[in-house]
Parts: C-alpha cells; structure tokens; sequence
C-alpha cells in the first residue's frame, strides 16, 4: 500500500502554537514536522542535521515543541492524526470493496454506501468539536491573546457567569450545527456575542476578572453535566 501523501493541517492551531516564535523557529519546526511525516520519530543528530542551518537558539526551541523519549522525538498530534487518516483510508478502502462485490444483498450494498457517506460526516464533525473544545480551553485560561484583545475592546462589564457562558457557548455549538463558525476568528466573535447577550440578561452582575482564579473555571466544570 503507497504510503499517505498527506495529513491534516489546523491553521488556527497553528498560529496559536507558534505565537511568538521568529520566522526562522516556525519554518524550523514546520521541516521536523515534515521530517516526521516521512520518517516517523528521529534523534537529535538527525533533527540537527535537518536543520543544519538554523540557529542554535532557534534549534533548541523548537526541539521543545515535540514528545521525546531521552532518545527519539516526536509530535504525538501529528503522529495521532496519521493513525486517524490512515484507518479512516482503510474504512473508506473495505466499504468500497463491499459494495463492488456483486454476491451481496442490494439492500446491505446501499447500507454500506450511507455508511460511507455518514462516516466522512462523523469524522468531519470530530475533527470540528475537538478544535471548538481547543478553542475554548485557550480562551479560559487565558491563552488566547486575540480573544483576550477582542474581549477588552468590547468593554464588557465583568460577571462572575462570564466562563460559565463560555463554556455554554461550546455546548451549543455542540447541540446546534447550523450555529458552528468556520474558523476560530468566527468562532471568538461568536463566543463574544454569546457573552455580551447573556450579558444584558444580568447588566447588574459583579464578580471577578476574566483571567482570575481558576478555582471558578474548576467550579464551573464540577457542577456541570457535559461530558467531552
């Protein structure tokens, strides 16, 4: 079987990773990602001579971004999304075969075509809730600068809710597909318009900043009944 000419790439995840970093760290550690993709894990001797041109700051700052045994390096999330192509290609592969196969009901054929079609839909859909669960992580612990930016400039009053409607802004992206913004710039504004609504509901709510204590963020997920 040729080996998968690609793997999936996050934008959003991406610029919030490598926020930061200098042009030269980035195009760094974008070669040993690569390197990974076609190699799978590699020493240090080996990453170094990759990036043979590079800065020594620069190398050992980027060595940090990957998973590593005392021996080998890695980046477990690109090694999770291969593994998640290549048995998604092999699913695709064995409904394919089925469904040629002449023997077979034409009522289990035309399952096996739903099937194919209801499982690009589900991986799709997975791949879209786990970036808004990223995306919403960032944003409450504060790691997300732009959001952060973003929020300041609306000049919301603070509320002692205002993560608790953050994390209600993820669950009904979850519940309602239609509501689902395209990206993460799409996906802050939508988050600040949800905060700002249910703002208005409570004008004269008091409590503690947007980047205070994370015993309320722990508060918040103790007594909720989501389940990831």
């Amino acid at each position: 079987m040729a080996k998968d000419p690609a793997f999936l790439f996050y934008p959003g995840d991406w610029l919030q990773g490598t926020m930061g970093m200098t042009f030269e760290e980035k195009g760094a550690y974008f070669e040993l990602l690569i390197f990974q993709f076609n190699n799978g894990k590699f020493s240090k001797a080996s990453a170094k001579q990759v990036l043979s041109i590079c800065s020594a700051s620069a190398f050992e700052k980027v060595i940090q971004k990957f998973d590593t045994d005392g021996t080998f390096f890695w980046k477990q999330r690109l090694t999770d999304e291969i593994e998640r192509r290549k048995k998604f290609s092999e699913s695709r592969r064995n409904n394919a075969r089925a469904i040629k196969n002449k023997d077979l009901p034409q009522k289990t054929v035309k399952a096996y075509a739903k099937h194919m079609e209801t499982e690009t839909e589900t991986i799709t859909e997975n791949e879209i809730l786990n970036e808004y669960e990223n995306w919403t992580k960032q944003i409450v612990e504060g790691n997300d600068q732009f959001f952060e930016q973003m929020f300041t400039n609306e000049s919301i009053p603070q509320s002692p809710n205002i993560q608790f409607w953050i994390y209600d802004h993820r669950d009904l992206l979850n519940r309602y597909p239609k509501m689902r913004p395209p990206n993460q710039q799409a996906f802050r504004q939508s988050c600040i318009k949800h905060i700002r609504e249910n703002y208005k509901k409570e004008p004269n709510g008091k409590g503690k900043s947007f980047n205070d204590s994370k015993s309320r963020i722990d508060e918040i997920i103790k007594n909720r009944n989501y389940s990831s």
